[in-house]
C-alpha cells in the first residue's frame, strides 16, 4: 500500500485545492460552473444501444467462420433510442461524450493518474507497482501474459461486472482520502470521472465510471488498489506471481495452486463488495495450453495468438488479394476498404504478440496502403465506412483514392 501512496503523492493533482487551478490545468471552459458540474455536464453525454450477439447458437461450422472472417457489415444493430424490447440481457448501453473539452479533460486526468503510477530515468521506465499492467506505459495485455510464460500452473480470474460495482462513493472517498483533496474539489473530479450509467430520460440516475470513458481503468484500479496490494502481498507469501490487466486478475507459479488459497481469494474480492465471475475461474496445470485476456502461452512457454486468428487472415488474405483487382465501383471499393482495415489490424496484432508476421500478409499491405485512407472520422463509430458515414470532403478523398485503385 505504501508505493502507491508514495506514487500519489508526485501526482500533480496531489493537494490541488484550487478551483481557478483546476480549469488551467485541465483546460475546462472559463465559463462552465464548477458549482454544479453533473448537471452541467448531461447534455454531453449521448445513449446508444447495441444489441448482444446471440449466444444460444450451435458450434460454428467451418463456412459460418469464415462468412464471420470476411463480414463487412456493421459491428451490430445500433440504435439510437431504446429499443421496446430493452433487457440488459439483449442489450448493451453506449455512452458517448460528444464535447470536445470534456474529452481532452477526461484524457488529461487519466495521464496525470497514470504517469503518477510510473517512474521515468532517463529512457527507462520503471514500475513501483509491478503487478499492474493496465492504464501505464508500455504496458499492454502482452506484458501481462508475458509475467506468466515461464510458470507451470495458472489461476485466471475474472471480477465480475468490475466497472459498474464501483460506487460514485468509492471514487469520492479516493479523491479526497488518497489525493488529499477537499470536499467540494473532490466532488468536482467524481463528476467528471464519472456518466450516467443509464439514460436518465428512461432509466435510473445511477452514476458510476463508464465503459468508454478514459478514466475508467486507472480509477477502477486506485479506488481498490488496498485490495490488490493485499492480494499481491497474499500472493507473494504463497511462492506466486500476480498481475492486474483491468478486471483480469492471474496467478502463476512452480507449484499447485492450493484449493485454500482460490477460497481465500474469494474472500477477499468479496469482503471488498466485489465478486469474481464464476464462470471465468481457469486453473491450469504444466501440460496445457493456457489462455489469458485473449493471447495463449504455449506448452513450451512461448506467447501467441490464438489459431482462431490465424485462420481468420489465411482467409482474409485468400479473398483480398483476389478480390482486390475485381472492383468495378465505388460500393465494392468501400467493401474491399474495410475488410483491408480489418485485415491490416490482424496483422499488426499478431506481429505485436508474436514479433513476426507472414511476409506475403506484410507485402500484400505495403503493395496497396497508398490506395486506402486512415484516421477519417465516422459518424457512427460502431458502423462501417459508407459514402453516408463520413463527411462530404472525405468522400471526395475517396473517391481519388478509388480512381488510382482503379488504373492500377
Amino acid at each position: 500500500m505504501d508505493n502507491v501512496k508514495e506514487c500519489l503523492k508526485k501526482c500533480r493533482l496531489y493537494c490541488f485545492n484550487s478551483r481557478n487551478g483546476i480549469k488551467n490545468l485541465l483546460n475546462i471552459p472559463k465559463d462552465f460552473d464548477l458549482e454544479n458540474v453533473r448537471d452541467g455536464l448531461l447534455p454531453y453525454y449521448n445513449f446508444f444501444y447495441l444489441k448482444k450477439p446471440d449466444k444460444s447458437k450451435t458450434k460454428e461450422t467451418p463456412e459460418e467462420r469464415k462468412m464471420k472472417y470476411l463480414s463487412i457489415e456493421e459491428t451490430s444493430d445500433i440504435y439510437d433510442t431504446r429499443p421496446d424490447d430493452y433487457s440488459k440481457d439483449k442489450y448493451r448501453m453506449l455512452i458517448n461524450i460528444n464535447e470536445k473539452w470534456l474529452k481532452k479533460t477526461s484524457k488529461k486526468i487519466n495521464k496525470l493518474l497514470s504517469l503518477s503510477l510510473i517512474e521515468k530515468n532517463k529512457k527507462e521506465v520503471n514500475y513501483p507497482i509491478p503487478y499492474l499492467h493496465s492504464s501505464l506505459k508500455k504496458r499492454s495485455y502482452k506484458t501481462n501474459v508475458k509475467t506468466h510464460n515461464s510458470n507451470k500452473y495458472l489461476l485466471a480470474i475474472d471480477i465480475q461486472n468490475f466497472y459498474p460495482s464501483i460506487s460514485c462513493e468509492k471514487i469520492f472517498n479516493f479523491f479526497k482520502y488518497d489525493l488529499n483533496l477537499d470536499n467540494d474539489i473532490a466532488g468536482i473530479y467524481t463528476s467528471l470521472c464519472t456518466c450516467p450509467l443509464d439514460d436518465p430520460v428512461v432509466g435510473k440516475s445511477e452514476y458510476g465510471i463508464g465503459q468508454g470513458l478514459a478514466t475508467s481503468p486507472v480509477l477502477a484500479f486506485l479506488s481498490n488498489y488496498r485490495m490488490f496490494e493485499y492480494i499481491n502481498d497474499f500472493a507473494t507469501k504463497n511462492d506466486m506471481e500476480m498481475t492486474v490487466y483491468v478486471d483480469d486478475v492471474v496467478f502463476s507459479s512452480n507449484k499447485p495452486i492450493k484449493q485454500e488459497f482460490i477460497n481465500s481469494l474469494f474472500g477477499i474480492i468479496k469482503r471488498n463488495g466485489l465478486r469474481i465471475k464464476k464462470s471465468k475461474v481457469k486453473i491450469y496445470g504444466p501440460h496445457q495450453d493456457k489462455k489469458i485476456t485473449g493471447l495463449c502461452i504455449t506448452k513450451g512457454g512461448k506467447v501467441r495468438v490464438p489459431r482462431s486468428k490465424h485462420e481468420e487472415l489465411k482467409i482474409q488474405y485468400d479473398y483480398l488479394s483476389k478480390e482486390v483487382l475485381n472492383i468495378k465501383n465505388i460500393n465494392d471499393y468501400f467493401n474491399f476498404y474495410n475488410l483491408f482495415l480489418k485485415f491490416k489490424g490482424n496483422v499488426q496484432f499478431v506481429l505485436l504478440v508474436e514479433e513476426r508476421a507472414t511476409t506475403k500478409h506484410l507485402k500484400f499491405i505495403e503493395e496497396y496502403k497508398d490506395f486506402f485512407l486512415y484516421g477519417i472520422r465516422k459518424n457512427k463509430k460502431g458502423n462501417k465506412y459508407t459514402k453516408d458515414n463520413i463527411s462530404e470532403d472525405d468522400y471526395k478523398k475517396f473517391i481519388l483514392k478509388y480512381e488510382n485503385l482503379r488504373k492500377k
